[in-house]
Parts: structure tokens; sequence; C-alpha cells
């Protein structure tokens, strides 16, 4: 049974990265939930590493995300549009580089604002629209922003990205790992389907909002074989994908390592010791 909670976060973006992410190309990172409803077997969420207890089952709402969120990027030195429209004499410079300059506005960095370790556009965002309204504040701000996700509920704030696009720049990715949706039902049991993400990438990319694949975690034997990394390569770019990633996997030692193989080892017998063997070595980061 899925519990919720309330509850009031003391500080939201990830601590500041010199550098842009390797994998997703951002400065820093969010979660506007601390626990995910999807129930992938393999969610490195659920490992002791995070010290979140029941993962899967107890999802902790942020619900003054928006408010942290504000207070962060001002204490970083952003201002929002509001606040630039009452300095009226820097509105008249047409220059966004110059009025930045001028106003000693550090340059944007981009925000994972979804896919960190917790979904943003997961069962419980459909209610309680946290995500939704942090890309508000971002569009606020005028902050890009990059998105990951395994459901298509992204669609209902199509609108609001194109215009964060507009005036900013927005990311918008899936994690499809598997492109036979009776083994991705099995893996990923709480997400959308492939064909949805597949759809849902589709529908971005056609409003002009950038996006690809992030073909990870391929799961040993089960996604490496060729037809599902062809067949998820062939759908990307049927939907219009400007990118596709395939990565491999990790199990951290623990009640992560634990959770997967034995659901493996039950639904797919003949591959479970084949994979158990391949992480025997307990490495603490589960390569």
């Amino acid at each position: 049974m899925m519990r919720y909670e309330c509850i009031k976060a003391k500080s939201l973006l990830s601590k500041k990265d010199i550098q842009a992410d390797s994998w997703f190309h951002i400065n820093r990172s969010l979660n506007a939930y601390r626990g995910c409803e999807h129930g992938c077997i393999y969610c490195d969420g659920m490992s002791e590493y995070y010290h979140v207890d029941d993962f899967m089952s107890h999802v902790r709402i942020k619900e003054n995300a928006p408010e942290i969120l504000t207070k962060e990027l001002k204490r970083l030195g952003y201002s929002s549009q509001k606040e630039l429209e009452t300095e009226t004499l820097w509105s008249f410079l047409p220059d966004d580089d110059a009025k930045r300059l001028a106003m000693k506005i550090p340059r944007r960095v981009v925000i994972g604002v979804c896919g960190g370790v917790s979904d943003g556009y997961q069962p419980a965002e459909k209610d309680h629209k946290i995500t939704q309204q942090i890309l508000e504040t971002l569009l606020d701000f005028r902050i890009p922003a990059m998105i990951l996700t395994k459901s298509n509920l992204v669609l209902r704030d199509i609108d609001l990205l194109k215009e964060l696009n507009k005036e900013a720049f927005v990311n918008a990715c899936f994690t499809i790992t598997l492109h036979d949706d009776e083994k991705r039902e099995i893996i990923e049991p709480r997400a959308s389907s492939t064909p949805e993400r597949f759809d849902a990438l589709r529908e971005l990319r056609k409003a002009g909002i950038h996006g690809g694949v992030m073909a990870t975690p391929i799961i040993p034997w089960i996604g490496t074989t060729q037809e599902n990394m062809e067949g998820l390569a062939r759908e990307a770019k049927r939907v219009g994908a400007e990118f596709i990633l395939f990565g491999g996997m990790t199990l951290k030692p623990g009640r992560q390592k634990e959770h997967f193989l034995r659901i493996i080892s039950h639904r797919f017998p003949e591959k479970g010791e084949q994979i158990k063997a391949a992480y025997a070595n307990d490495n603490r980061y589960g390569i």
C-alpha cells in the first residue's frame, strides 16, 4: 500500500558542481519527491546509500519546494522576471548579456528538475503538481532545465516546457530500457509503458523541445540483446529523438541488490545465475 506524506524541505538544490555533469550536462539537480512509486526493480534509490526507508511505498512530497527553490536561486544571485521588470533603467537594455553583466547576475546554470533519485512525474505529481510548480519557478527566473522521466504525465506540462525552452532551454529525456513491453512491466511495473514513453517523446519533439532516450540501465543478458538494443535505437529514430545513450547497470550491495536478484531469479531464472555471478564482487558502488 502506498503511503503519501507532505513534508517541509529545508533545502532543494544539490551542492554546486564545478563542471557540468558528464551524463546529463547539468550543474545542479533537485528532487521534488523523496521516494518513488514506479517500483523499478533495479532502482538505485532503494539502496542504503540514500538513507530512505520504504523507498517504493512511502513517498514524501516536498510541498514547499517552489518556495525553497526561489530562495536558493536568489541566494545564488539570480533575479526573477518580475524583479527585473521593476528595474526600469535596465528594462530598456535589449541585450540579455549586457543586462546580466550590469546587474551582476551570474551565468545561468542547467538544473536537473526531474530524474534524480526520484521521478518528478511519478503518480503523486498528478495531484500535488510539485514538479509543475518548480518549472514555473524556473521560467520566472529563466533557468534552463533538464528532465528525465519514465512517465508520459510530462505531456501535461508541454505548454510550460515550450515557454521555458523559448526563454532558456529544456532537454526532456525518457529513460527507456526495454523494447519488449511485457519484460518492461516486470522490471518497471508502475512506470508508463514503452510505447507511451516513445509517443510522449515524439510529441515533445514535435513541439520543438530538445530530447532523446536514456537507455540506461541496460540489464545484462536481458536488455543487452541485439534485438532489444536495435529496437530501442530504431524507435528512438522514428519518434525524432536527438540521441540515444546506452549505459550499464549498478547493483549496490544490500537491499537494492537483494530485491533485484530475488525478482530476476523468479521471473528470469535462466538469467538469474549469470547476473548474480557478474555482480558477485560486491563492489561498494555496484559496478
